[in-house]
């Protein structure tokens, strides 16, 4: 351990700058291998450490539980080393690859996952499906040990199948400062769909977004929503809508009154001007004792007619940089509605949810446009 320690120590003073990219690359190629071969030694220890019943000297109810609480691994990651130490004896021509580099760690942990119900055909057939492996990426070499695994238990695998689409789930849960989370797992193929969608839906980032990774891909379900609920899909005779309360004053932008959702959700002032740049209106007005005693018509501030003559001359977000597509866009009044702005060709623009709120965000900055 001292010699690992100090050849860890050794590489932490090298001077990166210095180096030129050709020997980062190799550098990177060579330090994966060797955490591979780390991420080995470590399951030898841990199978050495299951057979002396290490886990009994803190009381820890199995090897996976010690190593959540004294190595501080997820409990994913530490019940894949403890079967990745079960595998090492059964599995020699796997790990003697590994050793020599001919595959990597990431492509053994798909061997070792292939289930428990081919575990004899795996080790008949391991020399073979490893040779087959040799140069494949992790996505070829899951690929490959699916077919392999349909050859060789297609009962099994179609019974495997129907496991995991009985595993799916979805929950959403609105959080205590009312933002919503989302968890789920879905089988393989609603789970491509899912990806499909979802990447489709991510644009390549323009050089001046701001947005994180994690946000751009947060930011992408809500427009696959967005695009659902504006198309004649969406159930219902009307387009459905997330209803907001408001009154004359959070609607020219100032706070102090009712705005919110029909859920109990506060919007801001400025949220709510950017959402009425296009969205149907419906005045209800209210008696002293917060009863309707009126109830306008509804009207469209952007006409569908206008919409397909805004969407024909912009063709995509008009945000410099910015080319998502029309249907993932909204209509914003350049010179806001409530401040007298008119629904017209000329004060109209497509900009995409992201940029439409950092719109109004610039512009709650620099006061009301007036002409």
């Amino acid at each position: 351990m001292s010699s690992l320690r100090s050849a860890f120590e050794e590489l932490r003073s090298e001077s990166l700058g210095d180096l030129p990219a050709e020997q980062l690359a190799a550098d990177l190629v060579e330090l994966e291998q060797i955490d591979g071969w780390l991420q080995v030694e470590k399951a030898r220890r841990v199978a050495v450490f299951e057979i002396k019943r290490g886990q009994d000297l803190e009381g820890h109810t199995s090897v996976t539980a010690f190593l959540k609480h004294r190595c501080g691994m997820f409990g994913g990651r530490a019940h894949q080393l403890v079967a990745v130490a079960h595998a090492i004896p059964r599995l020699p021509a796997t790990f003697q690859a590994l050793e020599g580099g001919r595959v990597s760690f990431d492509q053994v942990r798909v061997i070792v996952n292939t289930g428990e119900r081919v575990t004899e055909d795996l080790i008949r057939d391991e020399g073979v499906l490893v040779a087959a492996l040799e140069g494949l990426s992790v996505a070829d070499t899951r690929r490959l040990v699916e077919y392999w695994k349909t050859s060789v238990d297609g009962p099994g695998t179609a019974t495997e199948a129907e496991e995991k689409w009985g595993q799916r789930y979805l929950s959403a849960s609105r959080t205590i400062a009312g933002m919503v989370r989302l968890d789920g797992l879905f089988d393989p193929e609603n789970g491509d769909l899912i990806l499909t969608a979802l990447q489709a839906a991510t644009p390549p980032p323009d050089p001046d977004e701001a947005r994180t990774p994690g946000q751009r891909r947060a930011d992408a379900p809500a427009d696959l929503c967005q695009s659902y609920l504006d198309s004649r899909d969406a159930p219902g005779s009307e387009k459905p809508h997330v209803l907001v309360l408001t009154d004359l004053n959070a609607f020219k932008g100032s706070g102090g009154g009712t705005h919110e959702t029909a859920s109990g959700e506060v919007l801001t002032p400025e949220d709510i001007r950017r959402i009425c740049c296009d969205c149907t209106i419906s005045r209800i007005v209210f008696g002293p004792d917060s009863e309707p005693i009126d109830i306008g018509r509804a009207s469209r501030l952007v006409p569908a007619p206008m919409r397909r003559a805004v969407i024909a001359r912009d063709r995509h977000c008009t945000h410099p940089g910015c080319d998502r597509p029309a249907r993932w866009c909204d209509n914003h009044h350049i010179w806001h509605w409530i401040d007298g702005g008119p629904t017209a060709l000329w004060n109209l623009k497509l900009l995409c949810r992201y940029h439409h709120i950092l719109e109004h965000q610039l512009s709650r900055s620099a006061g009301p446009m007036r002409r």
